[in-house]
C-alpha cells in the first residue's frame, strides 16, 4: 500500500499507486526504492520540481541543481468558440501547464496566450484540449518570442526633473547606467551603488519592466550596472 508523501514541505499527498513505465506499459510496483524509475499516481499537489518524501523533514530539502525549462520560445492565442467555453478552457490550459512547467499560460484582458518550446510543443498542447478534454479553441498562427539586447557595451545618464501636479512639488533625479552584452539568457542586474534608502526594490522593477526599443520586446544576454544615481529629496 502506498504511504503517504510529502512535498516541500507542504501537506501530504497520498499516491493511490506506484507503477513502472516500459514502452507503452505500466507494471504495478510493491515498492520502489532509491535510483527507481517510476509512476506515481493520484498526485493531487506536487508540481514538477518537487522534493517528495516520506518524511516531512526530507521534504524540506531543495535542490539547486534541478534543471528548469528555459523561456518560451513560440506562442499562439487562443480563443474559445463559445463564451462559455472560456473558463473550462483557462482551467484545463492551467492543468497542462502543471503537467508541463515549459508551457507558459498568460491571460491579458481576457486574452488567453498558450507558449511553448517549439510549434510542434504547442501542437501537442492543442492536440490534448481537443482529444482528451473535448475544447477545440481557434489558434492563431504561431508567434516567435524574440527578445532584444545589445551589441555592445554602452552607458547613458539621463535626468528626470518634472513638477508633480498633485503636490506641486519638484520630483528631481539624475540616472547613469552602463549595459553590455553576456552570454547568460536572463538580464543581470547591479545596483552596487545604490543607498538602501533610495527603495532599491523599486528602481529594479521599474528597469526591468523596460522592454526592448526596436520591438519591445523582452530583454535578455544583458547586463545592466548603475553607475550613479542622485535624487533631490530637498523639495
Amino acid at each position: 500500500k502506498p504511504v503517504p508523501l510529502y512535498y516541500s514541505g507542504r501537506a501530504k499527498d497520498r499516491p493511490t499507486a506506484f507503477l513502472r513505465p516500459f514502452a507503452d506499459s505500466l507494471e504495478p510496483l510493491r515498492e520502489v526504492r532509491a535510483g527507481d524509475i517510476f509512476v506515481a499516481v493520484g498526485l493531487k499537489h506536487a508540481r514538477a520540481g518537487h522534493t517528495l518524501s516520506t518524511t516531512p523533514s526530507g521534504a524540506q530539502q531543495t535542490h539547486d541543481d534541478f534543471p528548469q525549462p528555459g523561456p518560451p520560445a513560440f506562442a499562439v492565442s487562443l480563443e474559445p468558440r463559445r463564451a462559455a467555453d472560456f473558463a473550462p478552457l483557462l482551467e484545463t490550459l492551467r492543468l497542462l501547464e502543471r503537467d508541463d512547467p515549459s508551457l507558459r499560460v498568460r491571460l491579458d484582458d481576457d486574452a488567453l496566450t498558450l507558449a511553448g518550446m517549439g510549434e510542434l510543443h504547442l501542437d501537442v498542447a492543442v492536440d490534448r484540449l481537443r482529444r482528451e478534454f473535448g475544447l477545440d479553441p481557434t489558434v492563431g498562427a504561431p508567434d516567435v518570442a524574440y527578445r532584444e539586447s545589445v551589441a555592445s557595451a554602452a552607458d547613458a545618464t539621463a535626468v528626470y526633473d518634472r513638477i508633480d501636479p498633485a503636490t506641486n512639488a519638484r520630483v528631481y533625479c539624475k540616472l547613469s547606467l552602463a549595459v553590455e552584452p553576456t552570454d547568460h539568457l536572463d538580464v543581470a542586474l547591479h545596483l552596487d551603488p545604490l543607498d538602501p534608502t533610495d527603495e532599491p526594490d523599486d528602481l529594479r522593477d521599474a528597469i526591468l519592466a523596460h522592454p526592448g526599443p526596436l520591438e519591445a520586446r523582452p530583454l535578455a544576454n544583458l547586463a545592466i550596472r548603475l553607475l550613479d544615481i542622485h535624487i533631490d529629496r530637498s523639495t
